[in-house]
């Protein structure tokens, strides 16, 4: 099971980067040009972070431009759709973090993705991968975190827009600049998701800049263990309370519990502690728990 699952990460990260690597056309060109519904007033500086992120979006929705220049929805498997989200969010915090107006467009790119769907009349879905609830997108972050981390170091990607982005990453000319807003409109269900997604946005910046992840021997090892449970609310509840106790033993500090769909991991000590994992030839340093 283990080699299956690092397989599929590995494969949908290629894809993801042949994605990034590619020159977007005239379809993503559209959809940073300007806000259909009004709110944010996207100026040149703004484009390249805007059509980097929404590259991402696309692909973690499993939305694609057609030959006519339109978009559609692959069909997707639902294991390999969060993996898919995922692994385009870790991606989207550790390679563009630092660049201005960041935040600003991981809330504008759902929900433009979200007017997209609408236009397309593609299947209905707030700009977020299907089936994955925050309290997972949370799990999955803080477990394959590190993985993809080690991966970005061993070989870092191409981005089709490296040349514009580097002007704009953590540069003092733009540090402060905020991207102008006209207010919300809409229905108030559309305003309170955009809430939820700032919400969202700064937990897993907190996650990713605190390095609240498992590197990726720690977590083949916890993910074996995991797999000897064939119930999957076992394997989440055990999971949960795994990944609480080795991240704040890793950091120093506690991890934050969210309100997901899924059980809340027990205050029970049980289970094998992080210290009594050995493998033969790793070190404790690359388990994480040095």
């Amino acid at each position: 099971m283990n080699d299956k699952v690092w397989e599929e990460l590995r494969t949908i990260w290629e894809e993801l980067i042949v994605e990034l690597k590619k020159s977007e056309g005239n379809a993503i060109k559209k959809l940073c040009e300007s806000d259909p519904e009004g709110e944010v007033k996207i100026i040149p500086w703004h484009k390249p972070i805007c059509k980097t992120l929404m590259k991402v979006f696309l692909y973690m929705n499993g939305i694609k431009e057609n030959k006519k220049g339109g978009w559609e929805e692959g069909k997707l498997e639902e294991g390999k759709s969060s993996m898919m989200c995922i692994i385009g969010t870790v991606a989207m915090f550790k390679l563009f973090n630092e660049h201005c107006w960041f935040k600003d467009y991981m809330e504008y790119a759902p929900r433009r993705i979200a007017k997209l769907r609408e236009e397309e009349g593609i299947n209905q879905g707030y700009g977020k991968c299907a089936w994955l609830d925050f309290d997972s997108l949370k799990i999955g972050t803080e477990l394959f975190g590190g993985t993809i981390v080690e991966w970005i170091k061993k070989e870092p990607p191409v981005i089709a827009e490296h040349g514009n982005l580097e002007q704009t990453k953590g540069k003092d000319w733009c540090r402060n600049q905020k991207v102008p807003k006209k207010g919300r409109r809409g229905k108030n269900e559309n305003r309170e998701k955009q809430e939820w997604m700032e919400k969202e946005v700064v937990e897993l910046q907190g996650i990713m800049k605190e390095e609240k992840y498992l590197s990726e021997v720690m977590a083949k090892v916890l993910m074996e263990e995991m797999s000897r449970d064939g119930n999957m609310n076992e394997i989440m509840r055990k999971l949960k309370e795994r990944l609480n106790r080795e991240i704040q033993g890793k950091k120093g500090g506690t991890r934050v519990q969210t309100k997901g769909t899924g059980p809340a991991p027990p205050n029970s000590s049980g289970g094998s502690k992080c210290d009594k994992i050995k493998i033969d030839g790793v070190s404790e340093e690359e388990l994480g728990i040095g």
